[in-house]
């Protein structure tokens, strides 16, 4: 964010750098601690002003969708998806976002699309891992998940996706290896990790169970915790059996992430909590 700022400062009709800093605000809301309700209007801002600067800007069309359907305006997002492809067929940003308002196989379709122009977009080959989970793919899902551990081994989140994805695969022994491939870059990440880890060892060896849930109770009160890391702490949650607790977690979860929870009737994540009513309603 400083990075573009400081770009806009020096040429403030950079339509490009408007374009993407109304991503980045849009990201902060997931990677750090800043609410949507505070960075949308800025987020409409930046890709408002990119497009008056530039109004094929695809980046900017992109960005603006997102905001809206962050919101849950979702026809009026894909909308704007559909208008960015129709510009730019070629952009993978724009085949991964306008998935993310589609039912499960033309999302699939558009992820892979996405992958396929480009492969080191981390973000797609989450989604695309995703997308397998959801369909029940799990064995289809563990290459993107590999790769995507990869191209971000500092994401705590991407090493609890990969434990995951090898735990519903009942590789319970290389789940817990999994989160020896991170390589987290902030104290959050290092305290996911080592929750998470605990939380995995203790489905081989009950005897660490209560460790492992003080440790997940720890993270849960932190106030550094994103949206990422408060699905990580939920979903650590369920693994513990803790699914009351996972529960009641879940709405604030929402609120911070809506389009992260647009799957929660089919993310396996959550299938310990399907036959609660309130599960069924909050879906």
């Amino acid at each position: 964010r400083g990075l573009l700022e400081r770009a806009i400062a020096l040429a403030p009709d950079y339509a490009d750098a408007h374009a993407t800093l109304a991503r980045v605000w849009l990201e902060l809301t997931q990677y750090s601690t800043l609410t949507l309700q505070e960075a949308l209007p800025r987020v409409r801002a930046e890709a408002d002003k990119a497009l008056q600067l530039d109004p094929d800007n695809v980046a900017a069309m992109t960005a603006l969708a997102s905001s809206v359907q962050a919101e849950g305006r979702n026809a009026e997002a894909r909308q704007g998806y559909q208008r960015a492809i129709e510009l730019d067929p070629s952009n993978a940003v724009a085949h991964l976002d306008y998935g993310t308002v589609l039912p499960l196989q033309p999302a699939l379709g558009q992820t892979l699309e996405a992958v396929r122009l480009d492969p080191r977009n981390a973000a797609a080959q989450n989604n695309l891992g995703l997308y397998y989970l959801d369909l029940g793919e799990y064995q289809q899902a563990l290459a993107p998940a590999q790769v995507l551990m990869g191209l971000a081994p500092h994401s705590a989140d991407n090493a609890l996706g990969l434990a995951q994805n090898y735990a519903l695969l009942h590789r319970n022994a290389d789940a817990v290896k999994a989160f020896d491939l991170a390589q987290p870059d902030t104290e959050l990440g290092k305290a996911v990790i080592a929750a998470s880890k605990l939380a995995y060892q203790s489905v081989l060896d009950p005897g660490l169970h209560a460790r492992a849930l003080a440790a997940v109770d720890a993270l849960r009160e932190r106030s550094d915790l994103d949206p990422f890391s408060m699905a990580d702490v939920i979903q650590l949650y369920l693994v513990l059996g803790q699914n009351d607790t996972a529960l009641a977690l879940l709405p604030k979860y929402g609120v911070g992430s809506p389009v992260g929870c647009s799957d929660l009737g089919v993310n396996p994540t959550y299938r310990p909590l399907r036959g609660q009513p309130a599960f069924r309603a909050l879906v």
